[in-house]
This record gives structure tokens, C-alpha cells and sequence, in this order.
């Protein structure tokens, strides 16, 4: 085989032996091989990130950690509440109408594969996710929900909206950038 090299506007020639050959593919398709496995590592980072991160949100909602779950939440909604203020009393009467029933926040999981797109607007998913809750005298019960969410910068960073107060056919009307392709996995 004969290599053509032009480094700096000069050609050079090189013969390859079948010997040396075999060296040279193999280095050839372990390249492209670590190449495709990196790309894959990434995008395993972002999703491992995303998993995180929706603990994180889910967590935050449990323990009443308002200023960390309004830094999760999406911008839009919080607005469309009327600001961090009323959406935090929103998340506050939520919990509380669930102890009125007797039961007790203990966690929030994600419980199944996380479904993304890319769009315009960044990566989106729908994550499966439940929230764990105990009752005096009887086994925790799962309360399963969806979540909704969006990176902009490549998945470093991640806002959440959590679907049980919407429906798939007004879901724009709230989060614009929400993806149609998303929508089946509702």
C-alpha cells in the first residue's frame, strides 16, 4: 500500500509493507473503534447527569428544599404561577395535602428509562419518576409522575417541569419548546 502525505505543502511517499500493513489497519480501526466509544461515554455522562439531576429536583420537592427546587424548575412556570413565591406555596400545600391524608414524602426516584430528542431548543426528555411515601401502619406506596425536562447547553444544566398538571395537548401553551416527538412518550 502507498501512503500520500502533505505535511506543509510537501508530498512524501510511503510504501507499506503487508506486514506493516496489518499494524496500520489495526491502529486505523482501534482509532475510529475509541473514537465511537467516546462519543458513547458522552452521551452515557449526559443522561447519567440528567438521571442525577432529577433526583436532585424530585429531592428538593421531598425535603422542602424550596430555593434548590425553584432553581430546578422551569422558568416559564414559575412565571405563569405568578413568581417563586406562589409556586413555592403551591409546592408547600401539595405536600402538606398529602399529610393530611396521613401519608409522608420519604423520596423521589427515577423508576424507568428516560425517552429524549434533540431540538432546537436543546435535548429534552420524559422521565419516568415516583415519589415514596409512608403511612403509620402500612407499607410505602409508590405515587408514579412524569417529568419534563430541558438542557440547553448540552445537558450540563437541566430544568424540570413535572407533567401531572398538564396534558399532552396544552403542554405548549405552558412550555413552548415542549417537543411533539416527546408526546408519545407521555
Amino acid at each position: 500500500m502507498i501512503v500520500l502525505v502533505q505535511p506543509q505543502k510537501r508530498f512524501f511517499l510511503f510504501t507499506i509493507s503487508k506486514d506493516n500493513m496489518r499494524t496500520f489497519l489495526s491502529i486505523l480501526i482501534s482509532t475510529f473503534v475509541f473514537t465511537l466509544s467516546a462519543q458513547n461515554k458522552t452521551w452515557d455522562s449526559v443522561i447519567e447527569g440528567l438521571h442525577n439531576s432529577s433526583t436532585e429536583y424530585l429531592t428538593a420537592f421531598v425535603k422542602k428544599d424550596w430555593d434548590k427546587y425553584m432553581s430546578y424548575s422551569h422558568p416559564n412556570i414559575i412565571e405563569m404561577a405568578g413568581g417563586k413565591e406562589v409556586l413555592m406555596k403551591v409546592a408547600e400545600e401539595t405536600v402538606a395535602m398529602y399529610q393530611s391524608i396521613g401519608f409522608k414524602l420519604e423520596s423521589g426516584k427515577v423508576i424507568g428509562d428516560i425517552e429524549t430528542v434533540d431540538s432546537s431548543e436543546g435535548i429534552q426528555a420524559i422521565i419516568p419518576a415516583s415519589l415514596e411515601m409512608s403511612s403509620e401502619g402500612q407499607e410505602n406506596t409508590q405515587s408514579p409522575l412524569k417529568l419534563f425536562a430541558i438542557s440547553s447547553d448540552g445537558g450540563e444544566n437541566w430544568i424540570f417541569v413535572d407533567l401531572s398538571r398538564y396534558d399532552p395537548s396544552t403542554i405548549t401553551r405552558f412550555v413552548p419548546e415542549f417537543s411533539e416527538d416527546l408526546k408519545k412518550f407521555w
